[in-house]
């Protein structure tokens, strides 16, 4: 049997969740007055990788958002870490995650069908992780789990997960829900003088 492959997709609004949350005070920094976010928060990427692939063999990673401000490094440094970034402007709803999520999925699903054994091993052995808790991508989930039969990590700040993904997560094997609270210190770094709590 060969070993388990991952697809990592990440929707940058998980950072802004994350400096929304870091605000009303956690384990890892004192509650903030008069902001609605704490900018301090900063992203280990290579960490992030690390901790969702774990023994895995990393396959594709994507990240979607909209456009950065000028000079921005974040989006520079996914880009150096061999992510297929997937930028949009900030009044439009975009749907790129959900359809590459689906066309991923579905590639891997026709192949198996029409009787390629590569195809279906490697199908049997790949999980998608998702980093999101909009409530939008649970149609997408729904059809990659139940018709496509892939296992999806979805991976969500506990104060914007959306219950609808606990209860899949409840009723199907495939479908696995994880809090990114618990991994909090592994991916995100604040600046040396910033103080902890």
């Amino acid at each position: 049997m060969s070993r388990e492959n991952c697809m990592i997709f990440i929707n940058s609004d998980v950072w802004i969740e994350a400096q929304k949350s870091a605000v009303s005070g956690n384990s890892h920094e004192p509650k903030l007055e008069n902001s609605d976010r704490n900018p301090r928060f900063k992203v280990d990427i290579g960490n992030l990788v690390e901790r969702f692939r774990e023994d895995r063999t990393q396959g594709p990673l994507f990240i979607y958002g909209s456009c950065p401000p000028p000079h921005d490094s974040v989006w520079e440094t996914f880009k150096k870490n061999q992510f297929e970034t997937n930028i949009y402007n900030r009044d439009l709803k975009d749907n790129s995650m959900s359809a590459d999520i689906s066309e991923k999925a579905t590639e891997l699903r026709v192949r198996a069908e029409a009787g390629d054994h590569k195809a279906a091993e490697k199908r049997d052995n790949t999980t998608l992780i998702v980093i999101t808790g909009d409530r939008g991508m649970l149609p997408v989930f729904k059809k990659v789990v139940l018709r496509c039969k892939i296992r999806v990590e979805l991976w969500a700040w506990k104060s914007g997960i959306s219950h609808e993904y606990i209860k899949l997560d409840l009723d199907n094997n495939l479908f696995s829900v994880y809090l990114l609270d618990s991994i909090f210190k592994d991916i995100f770094i604040l600046p040396p003088s910033a103080p902890r709590g």
